[in-house]
């Protein structure tokens, strides 16, 4: 890693916990203001992340992100909470939900949904994904950071916590059920998203690319489980949430490590290279499955759990979304695994270094480990 400014590798590792525990604190944040305070935290303390490589598309890279995410968070929501606070008289989270049908108007039910929705930027929910492809310029440990552990988690897991806690699973299926149409728009933009980036997906030929329009694709599946408005899809959607953590963080692990080893990061250039990287390859195919939702991995319950809770609801464009996206994401991950083992190689590789085969081989087992005790992760959301 290059010391590309002043203080190189001490800011990074320190911007990056820095990070870390502003995701940390997110979690167990019991107001919305907490979580805007340390929303704009993980903002700041990332931009010298995705700008370190201090080169031209870095810093254009990082104006897309400082930008649009200050951008949706200032004009969007910001308003929305001083809204919130101001027909309330409170932040907190309730269960059962801050907001009572008999004290606001469908209106403002709308209103507010689209400010808090969209004013979490970090969600990548379309049009608001166009910061996420472009902070791929960043190292691998950020890409990591953004697309797996901290900054897009979070944006998803404060949408589930608005929707839960703010708004009211109860109050929310109410409200659909008067306002079919401006009640269900979440769901709507959420299939959109899943779809749209999914077939931007195909076209990649950049490996890095592919996964964050991926991960724009998957972040979608958790919000459009939880506009379900359900107990039950509240859940799943915790659940899937866990489940992309460690599967796509192992994919970048992969993408890491292919790069470190061999510097190639396009897939006409990684022909064959399942054959000389074979543990690498196979992790691959563990987080690939994943995204997929296949068997053995984690993601196959997620996705059950998903379409279970839209049965219940009788909820078929959520079925249908997640039929299709199923296709789309078998077309592009299953001839990348294909190639990889089964064309002759395009070059000469080596396996990566232990050190960069620990931590995938760590999270492709957990992924693994997850399909065959589920429980494990439901038991720890049975409170919800």
């Amino acid at each position: 890693m290059q010391k590309n400014y002043a203080g190189g590798s001490n800011l990074f590792f320190c911007c990056f916990s820095i990070a870390i525990g502003c995701t940390i604190s997110i979690a167990f944040a019991g107001d919305l203001l907490t979580i805007f305070v340390f929303y704009e935290l993980l903002t700041i303390s990332t931009y010298p992340l995705i700008v370190y490589n201090q080169n031209n598309e870095s810093i254009i890279s990082g104006r897309y992100y400082i930008g649009l995410l200050f951008g949706s968070s200032m004009t969007l929501l910001l308003p929305g909470i001083v809204l919130l606070q101001n027909v309330t008289g409170s932040l907190d989270f309730t269960v059962g939900g801050l907001l009572q049908n008999n004290i606001v108007s469908p209106t403002f039910t709308v209103v507010l949904l689209f400010l808090l929705i969209y004013g979490i930027g970090k969600a990548a929910l379309m049009p608001m994904h166009f910061w996420l492809p472009k902070a791929m310029i960043a190292p691998t440990p950020v890409s990591a950071l953004l697309h797996a552990v901290a900054v897009v988690k979070s944006g998803v897991f404060i949408i589930i916590k608005v929707v839960f806690y703010i708004f009211g699973i109860e109050n929310l299926r109410n409200f659909v059920k008067q306002n079919w149409f401006l009640g269900s728009w979440l769901t709507y933009v959420a299939g959109f998203t899943i779809i749209v980036a999914s077939l931007i997906a195909l076209k990649q030929n950049n490996l890095k690319k592919l996964l964050a329009y991926s991960t724009i694709s998957q972040l979608s599946y958790i919000i459009l489980s939880a506009s379900i408005f359900t107990y039950s899809a509240i859940k799943a959607a915790a659940f899937q949430l866990i489940c992309h953590a460690f599967a796509k963080i192992t994919l970048f692990f992969v993408a890491g490590s292919i790069a470190t080893v061999s510097g190639k990061k396009y897939l006409h250039e990684m022909y064959g290279i399942g054959r000389s990287m074979p543990i690498t390859m196979s992790a691959f195919t563990v987080g690939a499955f994943a995204m997929i939702g296949l068997p053995p991995t984690s993601a196959f319950w997620g996705k059950f759990f998903i379409i279970r809770s839209a049965f219940t609801a009788d909820n078929l464009f959520v079925i249908i979304v997640l039929i299709f996206s199923t296709l789309l994401n078998t077309a592009y991950f299953i001839p990348i695994i294909y190639n990889a083992f089964f064309i002759k190689p395009s070059d000469s590789f080596k396996e990566a270094p232990m050190p960069l085969l620990i931590p995938l081989i760590a999270t492709s087992a957990l992924t693994l480990i997850i399909f065959f005790f589920p429980n494990l992760i439901l038991n720890l959301l049975d409170g919800l």
